[in-house]
């Protein structure tokens, strides 16, 4: 991450530079978020609107790969942003995302909320910071070693 300074002595403290990446990471996130809210929430289950024996059997058979590959996806996303959050705030937030989204459930026609559902949200947020770790790190060994 750039710093600029405002002056040219150091008596001031430096302002943070956000790239055009980071900057694009971010919204994109964000739209994740809303994308996610509104498949978890208002679509649930895909199985009624088509009726097919053989989908059926399907979807219920990934059904828990994809809670866990969907939010594997927004921890990696939300890691990628560089949210300008210490890494737990931010794990803490995406956990409270997933009891939201399964606890708001209550009120929605045709949902329930389970505890499977959110044991497979958090297990894909771990999933997706380490991940992202893991990419971040090979990154930086790959880095240091072009040089």
């Amino acid at each position: 991450m750039r710093y600029e300074s405002w002056e040219s002595d150091d008596s001031r403290p430096r302002r943070r530079v956000i790239s055009g990446a980071a900057k694009l990471a971010r919204v994109g996130c964000l739209l994740y978020v809303v994308l996610l809210a509104g498949v978890l929430l208002f679509i649930g289950n895909p199985t009624k609107f088509i009726d097919s024996p053989t989908f059926v059997l399907l979807y219920r058979a990934v059904e828990p790969g994809l809670h866990v590959g969907l939010f594997a996806c927004l921890a990696f996303q939300a890691s990628a942003s560089r949210w300008p959050v210490h890494p737990l705030l931010q794990a803490i937030v995406l956990i409270l995302f997933a009891a939201g989204s399964e606890a708001v459930q209550f009120w929605l026609p045709n949902r329930t909320p389970r505890w499977g559902c959110f044991v497979q949200d958090v297990s894909g947020l771990a999933l997706g910071f380490v991940a992202w770790k893991a990419a971040a790190g090979l990154v930086a060994s790959f880095r240091r070693w072009r040089r």
